[in-house]
């Protein structure tokens, strides 16, 4: 008889397709301290003897489903579950991801597994299909070759053999996906590629110095823009310094690291002293576990400006082993300058080895391309310095279609949005800038490329001046793989790249390729999007991609926003990034407004963090804003909102990214 467990019907799929298109999918916080992976075991297992009901289950519990048809031990009145709705529920339970419930879908997310030797406790196994897409059955694995599932009509949720299901059932494994990421209520998220994970990241009001500790010999204050100093973002910033060796601020965040995974995290500096510029010192990056450093990443600066000019540093450190804490860390230079410090930001890379301090490892290249690893003061590279770490990547062509790549295989799905962001700068042995070429980031499928963003850069600066370039797709179907891809230009001079960072983006469209779909107005907005060279916003290129935002408002509240269905819980901070320019028809420069960042609980605002901002340049000169929100209470949606000043310029916005 025909497994009919987990018949797919067509308002299922059409049910999963707008989830997925919004980026909408339900998600609670679970109160546990219990770690994610055991946690959907322990929920598997709560359910031992409940009844197999078909179609039943569903995040709160088991169900009746459609368990009248053909009974099988679900009469009127039985609830229980089929095998989707058991696996969907224990999920649910131990990381508040809301998985669909039907075939194929909940083998669509998370970090596919693909050999049953390297499945973990709290895995989804997938049977019978001949690919995770066309699945029969799927099981709770619970370790040492062992599922929970709902298996078959008259048999309740109970443990079966991995071996049994694939010999004595005749229905091949799959694959596996991990949807855990992290412990329960440690920051753990449906998106792990989309998170960042520090707390407190920009110093603001009601938050001050929390979450963050100092060792001894360090000095600290909060500061607002009265102190002489406007902040980067929010209504704050930090300020430190060091009197004896040691002395630096830092914070430990409780994340479960494994071998092969790379995290990167980035400070704004400023020098905020009353003698003028110069701050220096360093910014680490340390994988622990239990106390005991595993992995360590430094990035040292000096120079720092000062007159509230900002600066990124970032270090990223590629994991070796396991860990149980990951510390980010600012030493100033002891009895240096005082640091400004704000937009702190520590993510999960989609990319192996995005800042080369292993070598070149996890990339290849094609035809017609040189590539070396070198670190600082190497004279092949110009003298060029790495932008973060010992390291950075060169690459030149010798010929056409020459690049450097990397593939990253990731499940993606209608309606996920990824970015790549790569440092990149000219590190030619002959003394030349000017570097130009192209950043692609490609989603595929079987080889096949299913979405692609592009973006052009040029005139590259030498002399350790680094660039930030990204590249962003919307990704239209689904793919398993995900392409970083830098050409550089036949006949450019050397590049030099270094900090590639890949992240899922919570904000749909941010890079306007769909038009203005997923964005709202207010009344008193102007709103369109616009290629390259459209002649009404200034001959105004996009930042990235081929298109990008306009607007300009003409009454007060006049503003662009998009609601982000994702539930927030105190101690957790959340940063938008948004390329700016003047696009105005006039030619002429000064745009200025406010960049929004809300933290929502049905529709009233908890938590708001905003930024400022004015004199945005034209010709195609785009700047980076962003603003960070602290979150001190529970909150079901994020808004992001851009308020151009009223009857002011228009502005030009793409890039928009919620991390």
């Amino acid at each position: 008889m025909p497994r009919l467990r987990i018949k797919l019907k067509l308002q299922y799929l059409v049910l999963v397709l707008i989830q997925l298109i919004v980026l909408s999918a339900a998600m609670v916080a679970p109160a546990s301290a219990t770690s994610q992976d055991q946690a959907i075991v322990n929920a598997a297992a709560s359910q031992s003897g409940v009844a197999y009901c078909w179609d039943g289950g569903d995040t709160s519990g088991p169900t009746h489903g459609q368990g009248d048809l053909g009974n099988g031990g679900c009469g009127t009145g039985v609830v229980g579950f089929d095998c989707s709705g058991l696996a969907l529920y224990a999920v649910y339970k131990g990381t508040g991801i809301a998985l669909p419930h039907g075939q194929g879908m909940q083998s669509a997310g998370g970090q596919v597994i693909t050999a049953q030797a390297d499945l973990l406790p709290g895995d989804l196994v997938f049977f019978g299909g001949g690919s995770l897409a066309n699945f029969n059955h799927v099981g709770v694995y619970a370790g040492n070759g062992v599922m929970w599932d709902a298996n078959n009509f008259n048999v309740p949720v109970q443990q079966h053999t991995l071996a049994w299901e694939t010999h004595d059932t005749s229905e091949g494994f799959d694959g596996g996906v991990r949807y855990w990421t992290s412990t329960v209520g440690s920051g753990g998220s449906s998106r792990p590629y989309a998170q960042n994970l520090v707390s407190n990241s920009g110093f603001n009001s009601g938050s001050n110095f929390n979450h963050w500790s100092i060792y001894p010999g360090t000095n600290y204050a909060n500061y607002t823009t009265s102190s002489g100093i406007a902040p980067f973002e929010g209504d704050q910033y930090l300020a430190t310094n060091a009197y004896q060796t040691g002395g630096s601020v830092y914070q430990d965040i409780p994340t479960t690291t494994s071998a092969g995974q790379d995290y990167c995290f980035s400070m704004m500096l400023t020098t905020a002293d009353t003698s003028g510029g110069g701050g220096s010192g360093s910014v680490a990056l340390l994988n622990m576990n239990s106390g005991t450093v595993v992995d360590a990443g430094v990035t040292n600066f000096s120079g720092l400006p000062n007159n509230s000019q900002w600066r990124r540093t970032e270090v990223c450190t590629p994991t070796t082993g396991a860990g149980n804490n990951l510390r980010v860390q600012l030493y100033p230079s002891v009895n240096g300058k005082t640091i400004g410090v704000d937009a702190a930001t520590l993510n999960l890379d989609a990319a192996a080895n995005g800042g080369f301090e292993q070598g070149s490892g996890s990339w290849s290249i094609t035809q017609n391309t040189n590539y070396a690893n070198y670190g600082a003061n190497n004279p092949a590279a110009g003298g060029a310095q790495p932008y973060e770490g010992s390291h950075f990547e060169a690459t030149n062509a010798y010929g056409a279609n020459a690049s450097l790549y990397q593939d990253i295989a990731i499940s993606l799905s209608n309606g996920n949005e990824y970015c790549v962001n790569a440092m990149l700068t000219t590190a030619d042995g002959g003394g030349a800038s000017g570097g130009f070429g192209d950043l692609n980031l490609y989603a595929m499928n079987g080889g096949t490329v299913v979405s692609a963003g592009s973006t052009h850069f040029s005139g590259l600066p030498n002399n350790n001046q680094w660039v930030p370039v990204s590249a962003c797709i919307y990704v239209t179907g689904a793919a398993n793989t995900l392409r970083v891809q830098l050409y550089p230009g036949y006949g450019s001079p050397t590049l030099g790249v270094d900090a590639v960072n890949v992240n899922q983006d919570l904000v749909a469209n941010g890079g306007f390729e769909a038009g203005t779909g997923w964005w709202s107005i207010y009344p008193g907005t102007n709103f369109t999007t616009y290629a390259a060279n459209n002649g009404l916003t200034g001959s105004t290129n996009p930042s990235e991609g081929s298109n990008f935002g306009a607007t300009n408002a003409y009454q007060a509240g006049g503003s662009i926003y998009q609601d982000i269905a994702i539930p927030t819980s105190a101690g957790q901070t959340y940063c938008v990034t948004a390329q700016l320019t003047t696009a105005d028809q006039s030619g002429t420069a000064g745009g200025s407004g406010s960049l929004n960042l809300f933290n929502l609980n049905n529709g009233s605002v908890v938590n708001v963090g905003s930024t400022n901002f004015s004199n945005l340049p034209n010709n195609n000169q785009w700047r980076q804003i962003e603003t960070c929100v602290d979150i001190t209470g529970t909150g079901n949606d994020l808004r992001v909102q851009l308020y151009p000043t009223v009857n002011g310029k228009t502005l030009g916005m793409d890039a928009v990214n919620v991390l």
